[in-house]
């Protein structure tokens, strides 16, 4: 993003955010959520010290909003629950470091979402996609074999609209409420099957990857986390009780081949924070909690840590990763500034 080459739709998005982070100032961390009385609350955690800009919040929407997904290239996708029950939900895209947003088409509201994942094909112009996975409410007794088909629905930036995809079928559930990662132009979800559902965006397809053969022993007893490490899709995987984790990567894509990064020993901080917790990946660093206030960086490159303390009964619920520059989107089609913006009519 920012970058003065022209990118079209068909621009690898590594390679320009590669050259990008040479030539401006970046952020890189995490967005904490969790839910209160109101509704939803987040803050944003970063073990970068270098930036000299101010703290990152969504106060500049027009009204609260649930996070559902983020990219890394600076992108949040979130929605606004109205309190009155019949009301439409409201769904937003927004840049929080240019404080840039714009409300875009609902989905099908009438079936409850199962997973959300956006992801940006290029940077200039801006082009992004979200895929939106849903189940219907209500199920009979005749059709419950089909528990596990999902609708897809696409939302184009393109075209500024949502289309539906023909029915995933899915013989094993999404695990929890981990957020989708986005590593090699395709949205990624761990699930309870040893396995990785990956929804290629370019294509409009979906396939299934296999976990590393080691990874998938004694796989309920394992906590496994997806991220992105040096553009490749990563794994973390610790086994409980066990003071040390893995790093696996997928150094071909393509064939799908798993090479064992490295293996982290975390003898010295077990002792400091006897209930680690995987909370988050981003680029290489790994986000891990101790109880409800503590938290702890640890970069996975130099094994370096920093501790920080959440406000007291911050309780995260879900955790997404953040990285992006600080420059504003110049295409008011796609972005507005805040302060210019006009909410469309539902």
């Amino acid at each position: 993003m920012g970058s003065t080459q022209n990118l079209d739709s068909d621009t690898d998005e590594s390679t320009s955010k590669n050259v990008h982070s040479q030539r401006t100032e970046s952020i890189s961390g995490f967005v904490m959520q969790r839910i209160i009385r109101s509704g939803f609350s987040s803050i944003f955690l970063s073990p970068d010290n270098t930036t000299s800009r101010p703290t990152l919040s969504l106060d500049f929407l027009p009204c609260s909003v649930k996070i559902e997904a983020s990219t890394n290239q600076g992108l949040l996708l979130c929605t606004h629950f109205p309190p009155t029950y019949r009301n439409i939900p409201k769904v937003y895209v927004c840049k929080p470091t240019t404080k840039q947003w714009k409300q875009i088409p609902n989905p099908k509201t009438r079936y409850r979402n199962k997973a959300i994942g956006m992801i940006v094909l290029s940077s200039r112009p801006l082009h992004y996609k979200i895929v939106r996975f849903s189940q219907p409410k209500f199920r009979t007794d005749r059709d419950s074999y089909r528990f596990n088909n999902l609708r897809c629905e696409v939302f184009d930036s393109k075209i500024h609209a949502w289309k539906q995809l023909k029915e995933v079928i899915l013989y094993e559930s999404f695990i929890g409420f981990n957020p989708s990662v986005s590593a090699c132009g395709s949205l990624h979800w761990l699930t309870f099957g040893c396995k990785i559902f990956a929804f290629h965006v370019k294509e409009e397809i979906y396939s299934m990857i296999s976990l590393p053969e080691p990874v998938r022993k004694n796989y309920h007893q394992k906590i496994m986390m997806l991220g992105e490490f040096e553009g490749n899709l990563a794994l973390i995987c610790k086994e409980e009780g066990e003071r040390f984790m893995e790093l696996w990567i997928i150094e071909n894509y393509d064939r799908k081949i798993w090479k064992k990064k490295q293996i982290v020993n975390f003898e010295a901080l077990t002792k400091e924070l006897p209930y680690i917790i995987l909370t988050g990946v981003c680029n290489a660093n790994v986000a891990l909690r101790d109880g409800i206030d503590k938290l702890t960086f640890f970069n996975l490159k130099d094994g370096r840590t920093k501790p920080l303390r959440l406000e007291m009964g911050f309780d995260v619920v879900e955790t997404f990763s953040f990285e992006s520059d600080f420059e504003p989107y110049v295409d008011e089609s796609v972005l507005e500034d805040s302060r210019g913006n006009q909410e469309q009519e539902n």
